[in-house]
């Protein structure tokens, strides 16, 4: 049987940056550059409509809760992303989020690959190894700072 996921990106506070040029060979572009086609907002009661936006070539979300889930499932892939992240910032990327009940939460249900400003004030002397930017959060450290 083959395993099947939801690409989840959760950012509180964060951008990624996606290059909206032509795909490296064998690889798919995950968004547009233009619009979030293909992505559907996760946990929101009432988003902004501009929520999500791009600015040049960078997916930028205002702050506050909620998610960006694929509408397609991926299997056996290579995720390729940079991301930067404000001041204090947290947010992170899951993977393998299967269809959340009332009450789940969404770092419980999946993979998450931390992404903070560690060297923020709210976090210095604060957190845990597991907890550092690239760390797979509660689980394993990153192998060197971000």
């Amino acid at each position: 049987m083959k395993t099947k996921l939801h690409l989840a990106l959760c950012l509180l506070l964060s951008a990624l940056h996606f290059a909206a040029s032509a795909a490296e060979e064998g690889f798919v572009p995950m968004f547009n550059g233009k619009d979030i086609t293909g992505w559907e907002l996760r946990e929101y009661k009432q988003p902004a409509p501009d929520q999500w936006s791009f600015k040049g070539d960078v997916l930028a979300a205002k702050p506050g809760s909620g998610w960006l889930a694929t509408t397609r499932e991926y299997e056996n892939f290579i995720l390729r992303l940079d991301w930067r992240i404000p001041t204090n910032g947290n947010s992170g990327v899951f993977l393998r989020i299967p269809p959340l009940k009332d009450k789940d939460q969404l770092w419980t249900a999946g993979v998450k690959f931390q992404i903070l400003d560690d060297t923020g004030s709210a976090y210095v002397g604060k957190i845990k190894p597991y907890q550092f930017s690239g760390s797979i959060y509660g689980v394993v450290p990153p192998a060197k700072p971000m």
